[in-house]
């Protein structure tokens, strides 16, 4: 009979899920109601997460893992005691693999204090904090001490192009009507001098559907201006992913095809693609989202078997048209919560990489989307050290936060409290956070690449999250990135704007 976990407590619980210590995600029988939460245990040591709304900081997702030690019996557990300990316990952790005799701000004392005095949630918001104390701690000293001509800091990047256009999108869809005027989603040309400065890197938009809506009838104009533009400005150009299952990487005529003509639309896709741009890309993302995430595989529904085949034909195609350059494998929801919601066992990124490297499927690099993600920063941090334990580089492909929380029209915004960071979302803690993922990111040897995926509010994925504004004007966080790049030669020439008299 299975062991039952019982949470105490949980009115302030949003959402839920269970995953082994190394973090790979897993179904798991959880039953909720009358303020309790009801977990059947793994086979081996459980960490239960849990989305909520700490006060003073946002809604983020926190972990109870018995203080590090995981759950394996049942019984009765006060989840907010457990949250609190667990993080206490993991900043505990982190000192000591940083080799910090003490903790470099007031809030660890300060969570310790809160739970000796029975106060939970408190202690909870005070153990997040000096977590990210922490992680910066160590990745300012980490910079200092590094030598950036032997161990070169990460390519800065962020896109000469947006996701947006009215109500077409470059990635989500819907499909636009005309196979010879497709949309232009380039970012107007003023703007793409302001990338240039901050950024040595982009990525091109060889959205499948974009370049080849038509069969055989593929338009190269908006990549060859972007790659000439590159050119012009010394900026590394990765691909986006050859093969996508999302609407956007699958144009409209392959959507009908059987699997075997699926197949040699994607094998001669890649060879076009790659014999076409190869030596002018720096990297080939081989494939994106692939590891059971419902939006990349509505249309093609892919087993877990054809994955497998179609990332292993697009590797081989591109490492012998393009031998040497770096191949990666992408993925969204990099912890996998989603899991959970498919009410059966499937993929999360990690365990989807597990099996990769089982079926000897070469590749060099893993991609990591990390924006909007509801983590702390030391959470993001540990997350992405687990990701390189593949042994492989780690390219940030996309992230961003919002200065922003309103969903709705300008007339009709409403700021929803509980989310954000530190407080609702505003230019300023946007900036705040995306200096401190900076340097936390820039701080570790494996990353190769960090891209902010949004560069203006006009074309964003996500609402807010530009760098730019609606009209084209730098944000706050645009400047302190680039205080960054001037800090330590990151990135573009860095150039700080010209004031008017």
């Amino acid at each position: 009979m299975a062991k039952q976990l019982k949470f105490t407590g949980t009115e302030k619980v949003l959402d839920i899920y269970v995953t082994d210590l190394r973090h790979r995600a897993r179904y798991t029988p959880i039953e909720s109601g009358d303020g309790q939460v009801r977990v059947e245990l793994l086979d081996e040591p459980a960490a239960v997460h849990v989305l909520l709304a700490v006060p003073e900081y946002g809604r983020v997702w926190c972990t109870a893992d018995n203080s590090g030690e995981g759950y394996s019996e049942g019984g009765e557990v006060p989840l907010l005691d457990s949250l609190a300990m667990s993080r206490i316990r993991e900043c505990e952790r982190r000192m000591m693999t940083l080799n910090l005799e003490e903790p470099p701000d007031e809030q660890f004392e300060a969570a310790w204090d809160l739970f000796d005095l029975g106060r939970p949630l408190e202690s909870l918001h005070q153990g997040i904090l000096a977590g990210e104390a922490i992680e910066h701690a160590s990745a300012t000293l980490a910079l200092v001490l590094r030598n950036s001509e032997i161990d070169p800091f990460p390519k800065i990047a962020s896109t000469l192009f947006g996701e947006r256009l009215g109500e077409y999108s470059i990635g989500a869809g819907p499909d636009w009507h005309n196979a010879i005027l497709q949309p232009n989603f380039l970012h107007p040309r003023g703007r793409w001098d302001m990338i240039a400065n901050l950024c040595n890197a982009t990525t091109i938009p060889n959205f499948w559907r974009w370049v080849e809506f038509g069969r055989d009838h593929q338009r190269w104009a908006g990549i060859e201006e972007i790659l000439s533009f590159c050119d012009e400005k010394g900026m590394e150009a990765k691909s986006f992913s050859i093969f996508w299952g999302g609407i956007g990487g699958m144009p409209p005529w392959f959507r009908e095809l059987d699997l075997s003509r699926k197949l040699k639309a994607i094998e001669k896709w890649t060879t076009d693609l790659v014999s076409r741009l190869k030596g002018r890309i720096s990297c080939w993302e081989i494939a994106n989202e692939m590891h059971d995430w419902d939006f990349a595989n509505q249309i093609p529904k892919l087993s877990h078997d054809q994955a497998f085949e179609i990332t292993k034909l697009i590797s081989e195609i591109t490492a012998s048209i393009d031998p040497g350059t770096p191949r990666i494998i992408n993925h969204c929801c990099p912890w996998g919560e989603y899991v959970q919601r498919a009410e059966r066992q499937i993929w999360s990124p990690l365990s989807f990489l597990d099996e990769i490297c089982e079926q000897d499927i070469e590749f060099e690099g893993v991609g990591v989307q990390m924006y909007y993600p509801s983590r702390n920063l030391m959470d993001i941090m540990l997350h992405l050290d687990r990701f390189a334990e593949f042994g492989k580089s780690i390219w940030i492909t996309k992230m961003g936060v919002p200065s922003g929380n309103s969903k709705e029209t300008p007339e009709t915004e409403q700021v929803d409290m509980s989310i954000g960071w530190r407080g609702p979302w505003e230019q300023e803690n946007q900036a705040d956070w995306a200096e401190m993922f900076f340097l936390m990111a820039m701080s570790r040897m494996y990353i190769r690449n960090i891209t902010y995926w949004d560069f203006d509010d006009e074309r964003a994925f996500i609402r807010h999250a530009g760098l730019l504004d609606q009209n084209g004007e730098p944000k706050q966080s645009y400047f302190r990135l680039l205080e960054i790049c001037q800090t330590y030669g990151a990135g573009g020439p860095a150039e700080w704007p010209e004031e008017e008299d």
